[in-house]
């Protein structure tokens, strides 16, 4: 027994002795790489709708044709409060983002200013307007929660015209008609939470030359205008975005 336990202590101790040499001969144990880590993109995709309001500024030139041989102009500034509703879709291709949007709007848009003929003041204001177009953009952002885009198409604005009397205030004539045209603008929006966003922007509303008149116009020809709408909306708007039908974007 003696002679036993004296060789396997031997055996344990050269082995004990051993170990950090055969350890270096070994080759270096390589570290496991972490896979990479994956980054949920924001999803602008899908159908959403809003709020928005802003502050319009522009101008309006009256042409008077009751002399045609050598009609008479003004023209006066337009500026007020603009607020209303949005809706649209979006389709998302990597960063590239896509979408139709319509928009409903009512103002306070309004200006005057003295008539050719003094005795009369030429006053208007923007009942309201509505907007259909396309929007394209690009994604910013580790996560693309941030979209620049580019904004434009078809804009629709109801004009009220007045020429009230500087003495008495009475009103000789108004009218009212709708005038289309273009729209052209940029904006700005920020993903704040997966169905909600806040943004800014700004286009230009340039809309086409509209007679307005008096149904006695016969009688008071005076009064018979062609009317040059154009103005700028700047405006702050929040979205809730439904994400109906819309995919999950990652990004390694």
């Amino acid at each position: 027994m003696t002679i036993t336990k004296k060789l396997l202590g031997g055996i344990a101790f050269g082995a004990f002795l051993a170990g950090p040499a055969l350890a270096a001969d070994l080759p270096a144990r390589v570290p496991v790489k972490a896979p990479p880590a994956v980054v949920t993109q924001y999803n602008w995709g899908g159908f959403y709708i809003g709020g928005h309001v802003g502050y319009g500024w522009g101008d309006t030139e009256w042409g008077f044709v009751n002399t045609p041989a050598a009609p008479t102009f003004t023209d006066f500034r337009l500026k007020g409060i603009v607020g209303g509703v949005h809706t649209g879709y979006n389709w998302q291709f990597d960063r590239w983002v896509l979408g139709i949007e319509g928009s409903v709007s009512a103002t306070k848009m309004d200006g005057s200013t003295l008539c050719p003929n003094a005795a009369f003041r030429c006053e208007a204001d923007v009942d309201h307007f509505w907007r259909a177009g396309v929007r394209a953009g690009m994604t910013a952002g580790a996560t693309g929660n941030w979209l620049f885009y580019a904004t434009g198409g078809f804009a629709r604005a109801k004009l009220d015209t007045r020429t009230p009397v500087v003495a008495t205030g009475a009103n000789t004539a108004s009218a009212g008609n709708h005038h289309h045209g273009w729209f052209g603008g940029a904006g700005i929006e920020w993903g704040v939470a997966p169905n909600f966003t806040v943004g800014i922007e700004a286009y230009h509303v340039s809309l086409g030359a509209e007679r307005h008149f008096l149904p006695n116009g016969a009688v008071v020809p005076t009064f018979t205008r062609d009317v040059d709408l154009d103005f700028t909306v700047a405006l702050a708007r929040a979205t809730y975005k439904f994400n109906w039908g819309a995919p999950v974007i990652a990004r390694y």
